[in-house]
């Protein structure tokens, strides 16, 4: 782009007749602040902002993300302007040092999208985290920031196309000189990020992601796609030396193509979706003030409370022999030890009947709960097929049968042995039992001394 054209007025004739002349910088606190970085840095603010509300949903926490783009941005930002350098080198060719002045404009995007991806890789890889989750993350935020960073491009005057008479056309219109017509090639870009950023924002709200990287490549489809296209307008292109090949334009139709014609995903790379006997079912949730316990903490914490149960009742037991060894008589002794033992029997025939009620309703419920994923399974997905897929939860359903069986044959031997049990008499009925005869009580009569006259 000719240095001058950054002093043309610019108009839109479709919005009237009318025309701006925005300055490259103004000035803040005594110091000077150029529109180009800092509608860069707006850009990537709103994009980490972005990322950072929704990078849970592919598993990744914010400070993750924040560590990953400490190093991110910066190579990002080197990686671009490395990129149009050296495809532009012949304008810095005589001055080197101009290649330093990014406030001037020269950014260009797939050499931060590239540079960001091995800084992608190599971190996800020392880190231990899935670099297609990561770059799930940051494709919405791609589109963000290349939404508004185009802006940058209007400011400066750059990023426009050939001369047109349509009616989105841009007038360019230097001092003196005739208005030139041209294609907005930066407003059209932005605008076709800006329906692609809403297009991952849609989806990403209403479909659960099939595997890690799906994000990134519905990005490189939709922005190759359009980048390919708009590309073909400009009249400041990148061209690989030597050819009249346009570098961006080539490598947008590359990624599209190679995405559209990609194999698909190793298993690894898959997002597992939760198993029907992993998804979280309300009803077998019991609310706690503190926190949700799922039932098998629960039944754990029952069979828990009724082994103390049963060992108090056993102290209780040995208790009441102990006191009846001291107060009543052997054959009284005898009676209230055999009711005693009776008391810590029946406690633990209780705890185990409960016990064994509990773990047959749990595995009821399962059988229930197994019954109705089969039939919704079927129903949504495999009703005009074969019955094979069945095979699993069908097997889930016969062991599960089978252990009630077998919980029902032990409660029924319970039952059994409880009948056939003959429980000693209670403490009232052994004091009704009991008699007293006039003769049997001794009374000692202790005849005082006559007093002393």
């Amino acid at each position: 782009m000719p240095t001058m054209m950054r002093d043309a007025a610019i108009s839109f004739p479709l919005l009237g007749d009318w025309s701006i002349d925005p300055s490259a910088s103004f000035t803040l606190f005594g110091r000077t602040f150029y529109w180009y970085g800092v509608i860069i840095a707006v850009g990537f603010i709103l994009a980490m902002l972005y990322c950072a509300r929704h990078c849970r949903r592919c598993g990744i926490e914010p400070d993750t993300l924040y560590d990953f783009l400490i190093w991110m941005i910066p190579i990002a930002i080197i990686g671009a302007r490395l990129y149009y350098v050296i495809f532009q080198w012949g304008d810095y060719r005589a001055h080197p040092i101009d290649a330093l002045k990014i406030w001037e404009g020269g950014l260009a995007i797939y050499g931060g999208v590239i540079a960001g991806l091995l800084t992608g890789i190599v971190w996800c890889r020392k880190k231990k985290i899935p670099f297609g989750a990561m770059a799930d993350v940051c494709a919405p935020g791609l589109l963000i920031g290349q939404c508004i960073g185009r802006w940058g491009n209007f400011i400066n005057r750059e990023a426009f196309g050939r001369e047109t008479a349509a009616f989105s056309r841009m007038g360019l219109t230097l001092p003196g000189r005739e208005t030139v017509y041209v294609h907005p090639t930066f407003l059209y870009e932005s605008l076709w990020n800006f329906a692609g950023f809403l297009l991952l924002h849609f989806w990403f709200r209403k479909h659960e992601r099939k595997f890690d990287g799906e994000l990134i490549l519905l990005y490189a489809v939709w922005y190759g796609i359009g980048r390919a296209l708009i590309e073909g307008l400009r009249t400041d292109s990148l061209y690989i030396t030597g050819t009249g090949i346009r570098v961006s334009q080539l490598l947008a139709g590359v990624s599209a193509a190679a995405v559209l014609h990609r194999k698909a995903p190793p298993r690894a790379a898959l997002c597992r979706p939760r198993r029907a006997a992993e998804r979280i079912n309300p009803r077998l949730y019991f609310h706690s003030p503190r926190r949700f316990l799922p039932m098998k903490d629960y039944r754990d914490m029952l069979s828990s409370l009724k082994d103390k149960v049963v060992d108090a009742a056993g102290k209780a037991g040995e208790t009441v022999t102990n006191a009846a060894n001291k107060v009543v008589s052997d054959e009284m002794r005898d009676k209230v030890a055999g009711a005693a033992h009776a008391v810590g029997d029946r406690a633990k025939y209780a705890s185990h009947m409960a016990r064994l009620t509990v773990d047959c309703n749990a595995e009821l419920e399962r059988v229930k709960r197994t019954y109705t994923e089969i039939g919704r399974l079927y129903y949504e997905n495999y009703r005009d097929t074969a019955d094979a897929f069945l095979a699993d939860l069908c097997q889930q359903v016969t062991d599960a049968n089978a252990h009630v069986a077998a919980l029902e044959a032990q409660m029924d031997e319970l039952r059994a042995a409880a009948k056939e049990y003959r429980p000693a008499p209670d403490l009232h009925t052994v004091d009704a039992d009991v008699t007293v005869e006039p003769e049997d009580i001794e009374v000692e009569v202790t005849e005082e001394p006559a007093p002393e006259e």
